[in-house]
């Protein structure tokens, strides 16, 4: 029986990994390009002469619109500059995934981004992704006009452009704990630079106040004194360059309300854009500079990211990219007097984007296309553009094109798409049918994990309900909570009480974090504590925390050591954590008790950050060896207080606590109580295993996580890192953002095993491998139910829905949470993880 379990679990296994990987291989295929380069096409008018014979091109990483244009700002030189009609201001609409590399290619070349850029994206050594056989203005003013082009700053440009640079210094995107060295390391060549003047591009990609973004918020204390750094490089820039030199100044996103990006809110999705030139004084329309804060931070005109790609080709003079989207911005065409230079530049901009049109769509885009035919729609106005030109049909025709290839459907392949859904199916079925297997006392417990699953699965199938999806998990704790009442109070009025304190406790973690979409930057406990009048209180629990922390680990893991052995060495290991949050918050900019700082001095950088990390790390791994070591010697395994898995499970608290931001530290008080009334409740291992995978997922989203990559949180994934490297990024980055989830997988495993099996002596040994194999593989596969049917209604619902609105914006990142949830957490973690510790157990 348990031989036919395990060939289940291990077949259910291969079904989703292969499933996830088909699904990922039909659903982000690489977009398809035209090939070749852009060209001047034949045309009524003729192409007019270049306004620009030189560009700088500034991007501030996650410079969002209000950063710039509102009366919040601190950059007055820029705002200066378009109040005196030297600039041309916008919001840029950013489309998601807005993150760096696929926002570059989309400012660079005018195309939509392929989604499975935003994985590529934390791949800094990938290649992958590079534009070197793709048409950008890059490559345009490089091959057309012979430019000589420098770059500094931000390496992914050297990744997307090889080859192309004449002269370039990057500096890595990820290291998101400094903010000061990586643009110090791009301006230090500024006044070499604009005295030598030996460049006809000049690239400039800073990339500190994205980090401070990621590390405080919109809000950090260091915020406005990174906007007054980046205003005084425009000065700077703008006050040594000729005027026949366009300088641009752009960001590649924005940022939401807790510094992430990644999205599609309002936020993430307005980025700033700026042309500054003297030139632009002639432009009939004046601009009021700075402008009153937005909450929609929509400033002056939206236009599309894309939209910098003809209008650069228009001032510099070189031809559109072949696969721009971009529509030229009527504002600049009237820097040329003669209408009919302003037509030739038009004329140029249809006749690209229909030769797009005509390539992709051959048989739709003809006169005989239907009437309610979308492109037969836009030839049918393209003709007229032809026939009568005009500047009103040529912009409809261009803003009606830019619209529909913009959300046109990807190269989707269905067939593979459709065998992957037909494999988590099956891996549905195979879970299910050794799960109802299992000789159980209630029946009912079984029913409810496949109601719960089904209704998952098909709540995928709602966008809004894929957003909002931590909804779903707390009212379901609160379900089961309140079924536990009454189960329990029928048994013995007062166990009732401890579930009675579960609600409170899931009340009180509910409203920690304000997450999902509609509520994201709404009041809430973290965001109180964070208040600098409130550093006290929040330092307090912290403390608290900690404290409660040093004496399990004293009375626990290190109770077996000498007294005052063991209190030095959880003292250690308790007080290096702390040390390292409190320095780490002190130079994030948080407000702290004025005790704490006064032992922290400000001259610490990040290399002793780094240390003190790696040193709290070393003390964790070193209680995990110990704490390893005496499961294999079997020390305490004749006491039945003695509990090791529990143990162990406090000493990888320290790290998840370490791995966790300050505001967060506090929940796992509550995430503790939790946890000691689970382990006093009557459930079988079903019903306990139900609870456990339940708890993951509310401690998921408690922690301020949701299916949206915005919330993706970077501040701890460079803890104990000096320098970039993809691995131990990558995984410091999944475990600071499932930290809760982890703790229960660790916690729910002490709880199943010690409270079925450890009451058993070393003589029943058989007995108790029997058992311990029994409740693995049962609870395995009751997650396994639930992870199958989940994911099953996840592709089935990108599949369905592959030509929705938002299946780039929702959908999709709910795949890739997914695919991380299935593959890292449940297959790694709470499957092979689990077994190893069982068999040592």
């Amino acid at each position: 029986m348990l031989a036919a379990r395990w060939t289940s679990i291990f077949g259910v296994v291969i079904l989703q990994i292969a499933g996830f990987l088909l699904f990922a291989k039909g659903f982000f295929p690489k977009k398809l390009v035209l090939p070749g380069y852009g060209e001047y096409f034949d045309a009524d008018e003729p192409v007019p002469h270049a306004k620009f014979n030189k560009l700088v091109f500034m991007v501030v990483d996650a410079l969002r619109s209000d950063f710039v244009f509102s009366e919040m700002s601190d950059m007055q030189f820029v705002q200066q500059l378009i109040a005196q009609g030297y600039g041309l201001p916008f919001t840029a609409h950013s489309t998601p995934p807005t993150v760096t590399l696929p926002r570059l290619k989309g400012l660079t070349t005018g195309s939509t981004p392929n989604f499975l850029d935003a994985i590529l994206n934390i791949a800094e050594d990938d290649t992958s992704s590079t534009l070197a056989g793709q048409d950008s203005w890059i490559k345009q003013l490089k091959d057309v006009k012979n430019s000589t082009i420098h770059m500094f700053g931000d390496d992914t440009w050297i990744k997307l452009f090889p080859g192309m640079f004449d002269v370039s210094d990057g500096t890595s995107s990820f290291f998101v704990s400094d903010y000061t060295e990586v643009d110090n390391n791009v301006t230090r060549h500024l006044d070499d630079e604009l005295s030598r003047k030996e460049w006809d591009v000049l690239i400039l990609h800073y990339l500190g106040l994205d980090h401070i973004g990621h590390k405080g918020g919109p809000q950090s204390p260091f915020m406005p004194q990174k906007q007054r750094e980046m205003d005084q490089i425009v000065q700077k820039l703008y006050e040594n360059i000729d005027d026949d030199t366009l300088l641009v100044l752009c960001g590649d996103h924005g940022m939401n309300e807790v510094g992430n990006h990644g999205g599609s809110s309002a936020g993430e999705t307005s980025a700033a854009l700026t042309l500054l030139s003297p030139k632009f004084s002639s432009l009939p329309e004046k601009r009021t500079s700075p402008i009153e804060a937005s909450d929609d931070y929509n400033y002056y005109d939206r236009i599309s990211q894309a939209d910098l790609v003809p209008t650069l080709a228009a001032l510099l003079g070189f031809p559109i990219p072949q696969n721009s989207l971009g529509v030229i911005r009527p504002e600049i065409l009237q820097l040329w007097k003669s209408k009919n230079e302003r037509i030739g530049l038009l004329q140029q901009n249809v006749l690209q984007i229909a030769h797009i049109l005509e390539t992709t769509y051959p048989t739709r885009f003809r006169e005989s296309s239907s009437e309610d035919d979308t492109v037969g729609d836009l030839y049918r106005t393209y003709k007229l553009v032809l026939e009568n030109f005009s500047e009103e049909v040529a912009y409809k025709f261009l803003v009606g094109a830019q619209s529909f290839l913009s959300r046109a459907s990807s190269n989707y392949d269905i067939k593979t798409m459709v065998h992957a859904v037909i494999a988590m199916i099956g891996a549905s079925g195979v879970s299910l049918s050794a799960f109802l297997a299992i000789k159980s006392p209630s029946t009912t417990l079984k029913r409810v994990l496949v109601i719960v699953s089904t209704l998952y699965g098909a709540s995928m199938f709602g966008s809004s309900l894929v957003e909002e999806e931590h909804h779903f998990w707390f009212w379901g704790a609160t379900g089961w909570v309140a079924w536990s009442f009454i189960i329990e109070s029928r048994k013995k009025f007062k166990n009732g009480t401890n579930w009675v304190i579960c609600l409170i406790i899931i009340r009180i973690i509910r409203g920690w974090n304000q997450t999902g979409q509609k509520y994201a930057g709404a009041p809430d406990i973290a965001k109180y504590l964070e208040m600098e009048d409130h550093a006290n209180l929040l330092w307090s629990m912290i403390g608290l925390y900690y404290g409660s922390l040093l004496e399990r680990l004293w009375k626990g893991p290190f109770g077996a050591l000498p007294s005052m052995g063991g209190f030095v060495v959880s003292f250690t290991t308790v007080i290096a954590s702390l040390v390292f949050k409190l320095n780490m918050a002190f130079h994030s900019g948080e407000p702290l008790p004025a005790l704490a700082q006064h032992f922290i001095t400000d001259h610490a950088d990040d290399t002793q950050l780094a240390s003190l990390a790696r040193f709290s790390f070393l003390t964790i791994f070193l209680g995990v060896l110990y704490e390893l070591s005496q499961i294999l010697l079997g020390v305490g395994e004749e006491k039945a207080n003695v509990h090791p898995l529990t143990n162990l499970s406090y000493v990888v608290e320290v790290f998840l606590v370490t791995q966790s931001r300050s505001r967060n530290i506090p929940i796992f008080i509550f995430f503790n109580l939790m946890r000691t009334y689970l382990r006093k409740s009557s459930w079988d291992v079903t019903g306990a295993s139900i609870f456990i995978f339940i708890l993951q997922h509310v401690s998921f989203f408690a922690l301020g996580n949701s299916n949206s990559l915005a919330s993706l949180d970077l501040s701890n994934a460079y803890n104990g890192v000096r320098s970039y490297d993809i691995v131990k990024v990558g995984v410091l980055t999944f475990l600071s953002n499932w930290v809760g989830p982890i703790y229960w997988s660790m916690a729910g495993l002490s709880i199943l095993l010690e409270s079925q099996t450890f009451r058993l002596r070393s003589s029943q040994q058989n007995a108790r491998n029997a058992i311990r194999e029994d409740v693995i593989s049962h609870k395995i596969l009751a997650s396994q139910v639930f992870f199958s049917i989940g994911s099953a209604g996840v592709m089935g619902a990108c599949l369905l829905l592959k030509d929705h609105l938002f299946i780039w914006t929702v959908f999709s990142p709910k795949l890739l949470y997914a695919a991380s949830w299935v593959i890292i957490q449940h297959v790694f973690l709470d499957i092979i993880l689990t077994v190893i510790l069982a068999l040592l157990f």
